[in-house]
C-alpha cells in the first residue's frame, strides 16, 4: 500500500515538470531569440592565445543545436605546462564552465567543449573572461567576438 501511495505521489510532483502544451519545460523561452550561425570569440595575454567558437544550428521554431568548443594556445616563456584549470565566465552567468587538471596537447589546451540541444546558447555580443591557472600562475584572458 505505501508503494502504491508513493508511486501516486510520484506522478504528482512529475506531471508539474511539464508546461502548458504538455511538452517538457526544457524548451527555449519564447523571449530568447535563436539566430542560427557561427561565431568566434579571441583574445590573448602575455602567455595564452584564445579562440571559442559557438557553433547554433536552428532546428525548427524555439529548438536549437549549440556546439561550444575553446583551444588555448600556449605562448608564454619557457615550457608548456602539463596540465591546466580554468574557468569560464559570461557576462550572463549562463554557460560559465570550469575545469580542473585539463591534460595539455603539446602546447594546445581544449577547454569548454560541448554541445547541447534546445538550450540558451552565449550571445554573439557579450565579453566572455577565461581565467587560466597552472603552475601556480594564473592569467585573465578577455574574450570577445569577431562581429
Amino acid at each position: 500500500m505505501k508503494k502504491i501511495i508513493s508511486l501516486c505521489m510520484l506522478a504528482f510532483i512529475l506531471s508539474g515538470c511539464t508546461s502548458e502544451n504538455g511538452n517538457a519545460s526544457s524548451e527555449l523561452s519564447s523571449e530568447i531569440i535563436i539566430t542560427e550561425g557561427n561565431y568566434n570569440f579571441t583574445g590573448s595575454s602575455e602567455s595564452w592565445e584564445v579562440q571559442y567558437e559557438v557553433d547554433i544550428i536552428e532546428k525548427g521554431e524555439n529548438e536549437n543545436q549549440v556546439e561550444e568548443n575553446g583551444t588555448a594556445k600556449f605562448i608564454g616563456e619557457g615550457e608548456p605546462p602539463k596540465t591546466v584549470d580554468y574557468k569560464l565566465e559570461t557576462e550572463s552567468g549562463a554557460n560559465s564552465s570550469e575545469g580542473s587538471g585539463i591534460m595539455m596537447n603539446d602546447e594546445t589546451l581544449s577547454f569548454a567543449q560541448g554541445s547541447c540541444g534546445n538550450c540558451v546558447p552565449i550571445q554573439e555580443d557579450e565579453e566572455l573572461e577565461l581565467e587560466i591557472i597552472w603552475d601556480g600562475k594564473s592569467e585573465i584572458v578577455i574574450l570577445n567576438s569577431n562581429e
